[in-house]
């Protein structure tokens, strides 16, 4: 999908999702304006290709402070983290919920010309069976972040249809990959640094873990598919593998020889297996196209560039 001088603004841009979205679609030609909390310096702007960046709050005024128009728009800004969440109810309330409304309204106002792609969580679906979840399934979150994200997709799906505004979903399962400071992988690399080697859980809990080079290439598409109906896709790759497995690829590829050890105590808010059914990506043309072992090889290598 060509983007050749195409303005797009990305909310959350100083975190994992935005700012790898600003350096992919930057070097197809993008021009990339960022909003959110954290700093750049000039060098990593440069490298990142992002033009304009404002650390401050998403709210209307700053929006507009940001790009008064832009062709497509992501809204990464959102709460941090389940467990997060769990101790901070509020505070991802509002970093989730506000932010997306806020974003809704810029662009009812301004840009509603403007494509927008919301990247939500498979954690708006809650406990379910062993099987892979469709997203027509019920949604029933368990902690607060899925049920914000939740609020955030009915108040996109509302926009959409009642102002006429080109919106996708994509409701990303297990998202990894270089440059990731949290969850499973990064956590479990900083324990096995501290010679722990004990995780909460049975280890036998099921995720979808999908690279960010194939999330990166599934919004695309996302723009491409979004519509007054406000359309919604799985971010995943349709097959699930068990904490376990993942954290033995990561010993083995961090040369450790040993196993992880489990608690057997489940943190609150955390499902036991979500696996994508992706047929509404699929029917796109779209492919994930990083094997979950060269990923994990992938993210060793830059976690040991670190140190």
């Amino acid at each position: 999908m060509p983007l050749e001088g195409e303005r797009i603004l990305i909310t959350g841009a100083h975190g994992f999702l935005g700012r790898n979205l600003a350096k992919k679609f930057s070097r197809k030609g993008a021009k990339i304006y960022g909003i959110g909390h954290g700093e750049f310096s000039s060098e990593a702007m440069l490298e990142l290709g992002i033009v304009k960046y404002v650390s401050d709050d998403i709210n209307l005024s700053n929006l507009l402070n940001t790009c008064k128009n832009p062709d497509k728009i992501i809204h990464c800004a959102s709460g941090a983290s389940v467990s997060y969440s769990v101790s901070h109810p509020r505070q991802d309330f509002e970093r989730t919920v506000n932010s997306t409304l806020s974003v809704l309204e810029f662009m009812r106002l301004y840009a509603n010309e403007s494509k927008l792609v919301v990247p939500s969580s498979a954690a708006v679906y809650g406990q379910k069976d062993k099987k892979s979840i469709s997203v027509g399934d019920l949604l029933n979150p368990l902690s607060p972040y899925g049920n914000s994200k939740k609020i955030a997709e009915i108040l996109s799906n509302f926009y959409a249809n009642h102002y006429k505004l080109k919106i996708s979903i994509v409701r990303f399962f297990s998202l990894y990959g270089p440059g990731l400071k949290k969850q499973l992988l990064w956590d479990a690399c900083m324990k096995t640094k501290l010679d722990d080697h004990v995780y909460s859980g049975t280890g036998l809990e099921m995720r979808d873990w999908i690279n960010i080079d194939d999330a990166a290439s599934l919004i695309l598409l996302a723009f491409k598919n979004a519509s007054y109906k406000s359309t919604i896709v799985n971010g995943g790759v349709g097959k699930s593998v068990s904490i376990k497995d993942v954290l033995c690829i990561l010993y083995r590829k961090l040369g450790i020889n040993l196993k992880p050890i489990f608690s057997g105590l489940a943190r609150e808010g955390d499902p036991l297996f979500y696996e994508a059914d992706i047929k509404e990506a699929l029917s796109w043309g779209w492919q994930p196209k990083t094997n979950l072992e060269d990923g994990i090889n992938e993210y060793v290598k830059w976690f040991k560039s670190l140190n």
